[in-house]
């Protein structure tokens, strides 16, 4: 069992010195993290760019500016390597702009992407929110259905050569159900408390694919 093998190799290590136990008990924590799904935002200008179906836009008029401003604050509050020197552009710019251009529904992400002026592009499809558990509709129960992909985009800023993407990464079917500790749903809750609880936790969910993290904070 992996439990009294770490045990007996710590009191071995005890031994030899302290500062060796610390160390190989920070090795043995550091394995068990899970590795980032991306790795290459360290350093890049970022724009984090939300799309909703029509039916969720209705219903929630201000999810993708809730999404990106969330989604952006964990990943700009996050030291770590992987995140070091990123820039990241307002989100609230960024919707605004997608509301300037409606043409942008239907194009492809990597004509999209060079018209920001960054270098990486975190685009997020939401396909459907609720707060209310579908066979119990008294349940309050959160949930969000989405797609990432993240783009790549080179010669930003080159007055010689236009600024081309292409897609770095992409993962479907990113679902989040809130409550973590109650995910068959709770009775009383306030609904736009509720709400921001489901968007906050996604957010948290979408973020844990840009830098290590313990295995059991996927969900």
């Amino acid at each position: 069992m992996a439990f009294p093998r770490l045990l007996i190799v710590l009191i071995l290590l005890s031994l030899a010195g302290c500062n060796l136990v610390g160390g190989a008990a920070a090795i043995l924590m550091k394995e068990r993290d899970e590795p980032a799904s991306y790795t290459d935002l360290k350093g890049q200008s970022i724009a984090v760019m939300i799309w909703a179906d029509d039916t969720v836009s209705r219903d929630y008029p201000t999810i993708r500016q809730d999404v990106a401003s969330a989604v952006q604050s964990i990943l700009s509050n996050t030291k770590v390597e992987e995140l070091k020197g990123s820039r990241f552009i307002d989100p609230r710019s960024v919707t605004q702009w997608q509301d300037r251009h409606p043409d942008l529904n239907g194009m492809a992400l990597q004509d999209i992407a060079p018209k920001l002026h960054v270098s990486r592009v975190i685009f997020i499809e939401v396909q459907s929110v609720e707060t209310r558990a579908p066979m119990s509709p008294d349940l309050f129960k959160g949930t969000i259905l989405a797609t990432m992909k993240v783009a790549r985009v080179d010669n930003v800023g080159s007055t010689t050569q236009p600024a081309v993407a292409r897609i770095d990464f992409e993962e479907q079917n990113i679902r989040t159900i809130y409550p973590k500790l109650s995910p068959e749903g709770v009775l009383d809750a306030n609904p736009e408390q509720f709400y921001h609880g489901t968007v906050k936790q996604f957010a948290e969910q979408v973020s844990l694919r840009f830098f290590p993290h313990p295995k059991e904070a996927v969900q």
